[in-house]
């Protein structure tokens, strides 16, 4: 998570949102895991998240009263208890669960700023989070 968001959340609540950067090395092996879900050719980081994107589906809009656990059932995903999140290619992902993740979505999704991707632990769907509100998902191919 950027400097900015954790100084705005400690700001504002007095603390912050339980969460762990992952480290690098687990990065990558999530990246790798990511290509072969996806059946995605050795691609930068960037360039990985917009074939993915180019696969996935419009299934809602961030709004005021956004819950992922909602929405995960809405579209037929099963519920789980954490999932990973980028700001930036995969360059640095986060773990954080999905409680601490809905409360905190407006702290750490900022509209006209931020797109971001959050991912299942399995890695079998993925979810974009667009500056415009725009929520897509795409499912893994194997």
């Amino acid at each position: 998570m950027d400097r900015l968001k954790v100084e705005n959340i400690k700001s504002d609540y007095g603390f912050l949102p339980d969460y762990r950067a992952i480290e690098n090395s687990e990065v990558e092996k999530i990246v790798c895991k990511l290509r072969e879900k996806y059946c995605v050719e050795e691609l930068e980081n960037m360039r990985l998240l917009a074939e993915i994107l180019k696969n996935s589906v419009s299934v809602s809009r961030a709004n005021d009263d956004f819950n992922l656990e909602i929405l995960l059932e809405n579209i037929g995903i099963e519920s789980v208890k954490e999932i990973m999140i980028t700001w930036d290619g995969f360059k640095e992902i986060d773990k954080i669960r999905v409680k601490e993740f809905n409360y905190y979505f407006f702290d750490l999704w900022y509209e006209g700023i931020d797109n971001i991707a959050l991912v299942d632990i399995s890695c079998s769907w993925m979810m974009f989070i667009l500056r415009n509100g725009d929520i897509r998902v795409s499912r893994c191919i194997k």
